[in-house]
């Protein structure tokens, strides 16, 4: 991945593409972490796990 393109909107979309329930807060803080280079710690239940059992049914 090419962090000069990267841009808020995209990484959203690309959380999105995958599956994942993504809010504007958390791509602005995960687009921020990589283009500061740091480390982030995100925590939270498994909701793509239980989507995906669900549409199973």
């Amino acid at each position: 991945m090419n962090l000069d393109d990267l841009t808020v909107d995209g990484l959203h979309r690309s959380f999105e593409e995958q599956g994942y329930i993504c809010e504007q807060e958390l791509a602005v803080t995960v687009f921020l972490a990589l283009k500061l280079g740091k480390p982030l710690l995100v925590e939270g239940a498994p909701v793509f796990s239980t989507r995906r059992r669900l549409n199973k049914r």
